[in-house]
């Protein structure tokens, strides 16, 4: 008898340590699992995209400066929050059977994609979709593999972290103009139509050093001022905009610009910002504060203070010795 009771406990002991066992082994392949969807170390990333059926972005880091779509930069703590908390994707559990093909189907449809990079290698690729029907919650799936999982954000209570993954320029867009190094310029014009003996260029030579011409010369003004010109080249850091959401304006207004600012950096990336009179409420001419501006092909504009702006909106003569 007591060894049936022996046996008994013997037994029950082997299904728990078997239950144990098989937790702990579920337990390590979700975290495994999870591994391939949280980003271990932020700082190697160098290169993000994120693309659906409609839109891509390309966020690449040159230097210190992460810079969106090759032609604005971005918004630097946004990039570097959402680089963390990538870091904090778990998975909450796999999709079940019976729902398993229907999310495939929407990943692949109707998903978005993120791709990190450390220059030409792939540190982390996978699609995401959030089902607000069938059991809700946002799904991510690997490229290469064909099982959904449901995920969180350790510490974020809401289920749908697709909003993350934005793929318009604007979440992502910091609201500065530009943010140059004297040393990141490799030529500055402008143009002004209305004023075309202040219009100007400022152009390195071989040895990178910069040099004052007028408008339609070929040649550098002897009577140029280079200290000048060096202090002008340092002014090009960042200068904030707001975006021109609900403003009305006609846009018959703007076929004329009073300024058009080119500035080409030494990658040969140029940004060109056409500037315009804004109408004065007031009944003035134009505002004497604020001013319309497009930037690159942009087809929304930004609003701009005179006063942010009046540093590197200089004039030909400003350069001359005086």
């Amino acid at each position: 008898m007591q060894r049936k009771i022996l046996y008994a406990i013997a037994f029950t002991g082997l299904i728990i340590l078997s239950a144990v066992a098989l937790l702990t082994n579920r337990k390590s392949t979700i975290g495994k699992r999870q591994m391939d969807f949280a980003l271990e170390d932020p700082s190697k990333v160098d290169r993000i995209i994120i693309e659906n059926k409609t839109n891509r972005i390309l966020i690449e880091k040159h230097n210190h400066t992460w810079r969106l779509n090759g032609k604005y930069t971005a918004r630097q703590e946004t990039v570097t929050m959402f680089l963390k908390a990538l870091g904090r994707i778990e998975v909450v559990a796999p999709a079940p059977r019976s729902i398993r093909d229907s999310i495939v189907s929407n990943l692949e449809e109707k998903g978005s994609r993120l791709a990190l990079y450390r220059g030409s290698k792939v540190l982390k690729s996978f699609v995401l979709y959030y089902e607000n029907g069938l059991i809700p919650g946002t799904y991510m799936m690997g490229n290469r593999k064909k099982q959904p999982y449901r995920v969180g954000l350790t510490g974020y209570t809401g289920d749908n972290i697709e909003s993350l993954f934005s793929t318009e320029e604007a979440g992502w867009k910091d609201n500065v103009l530009f943010g140059y190094s004297p040393a990141d310029i490799a030529a500055v014009e402008i143009e002004y139509p209305q004023r075309q003996e202040q219009s100007f260029r400022i152009i390195r030579d071989d040895k990178k050093i910069p040099y004052l011409m007028a408008a339609g010369k070929t040649s550098p003004a002897a009577e140029a001022d280079m200290e000048e010109i060096t202090d002008y080249l340092s002014f090009f850091s960042p200068v904030p905009y707001s975006v021109a959401e609900g403003l009305r304006y006609d846009t018959g207004r703007f076929n004329d610009p009073f300024a058009i600012l080119t500035v080409t950096d030494q990658n040969q990336t140029v940004f060109q910002m056409r500037s315009f009179r804004l109408p004065d409420p007031g009944g003035q001419d134009y505002d004497m504060n604020r001013y319309l501006a497009f930037i690159n092909i942009d087809s929304l504009p930004v609003i701009l203070k005179y006063t942010d702006t009046d540093p590197v909106m200089k004039a030909y003569r400003d350069f001359l010795k005086k």
